[in-house]
């Protein structure tokens, strides 16, 4: 089974389709950890109405903060596969059942994107291969879209959690605690419609700061 983790934040005018889009994925074996991270909106009101209608979704609640948010998703998760969805993003109907078919050689798979702006829709680039993603990692870059990625639970258990040294890269630094253990790669396919506006305060320094920290960590020049 797939465990999605959805973590939410006032978010009443979108989560509405990005669930949806989840429940209504062509693989059905799954369960939707959704986590209540502080809303103060209608978003509770509607995720009740979910509660009601599918067994597969699930509503916890934790503090304030998108890492304590994540981790409190991990602990209730069930699955051996975990899966990431974010309230203001959209998965395609095939999305987890393509990129199961290709999570035969690897530990943690993203796929392409749709990116979502206000006027036009681009495609991501994002790299395939394991030394292609690791290599994104060692130059600052993110290689993989946290909603569209799946990854074995057995990769929480052998590095832990989420961190928040971090801020807004919790993601990344999760990927590269990984590279000693375990393959990262994406599909070709696109699986998904991603909301530009993720992290509105992103800051390019915290990726540099965390590629220049595990560069140093791994003995990496």
């Amino acid at each position: 089974m797939i465990s999605v983790i959805l973590p939410v934040y006032n978010s009443e005018s979108t989560i509405e389709k990005s669930v949806d889009s989840v429940l209504n994925q062509s693989y059905k074996n799954l369960e939707v950890i959704v986590v209540m991270n502080g809303c103060t909106d209608k978003t509770e009101e509607i995720m009740k109405g979910f509660l009601k209608k599918d067994k597969r979704v699930k509503l916890f609640y934790s503090e304030k903060g998108l890492v304590v948010a994540l981790n409190t998703g991990l602990r209730h998760a069930t699955g051996d596969i975990i899966a990431r969805q974010d309230s203001d993003d959209e998965w395609y109907e095939f999305k987890l059942e393509k990129q199961l078919e290709q999570f035969t050689d690897c530990d943690i798979l993203g796929t392409q994107i749709d990116i979502v702006t206000s006027d036009k829709i681009n495609q991501s680039n994002y790299p395939l291969s394991h030394e292609n993603c690791v290599n994104w990692l060692m130059q600052s870059q993110n290689p993989i879209a946290h909603p569209s990625v799946i990854f074995k639970k057995n990769v929480i258990d052998k590095v832990g959690g989420y961190w928040d040294l971090f801020p807004l890269a919790e993601d990344m630094d999760l990927w590269m605690r990984c590279v000693p253990f375990f393959k990262i790669k994406n599909s070709d396919f696109v699986g998904m419609k991603y909301n530009h506006k993720h992290n509105p305060n992103y800051d390019c320094r915290v990726p540099r700061a965390l590629s220049s920290h595990y560069r140093n960590l791994y003995g990496i020049k």
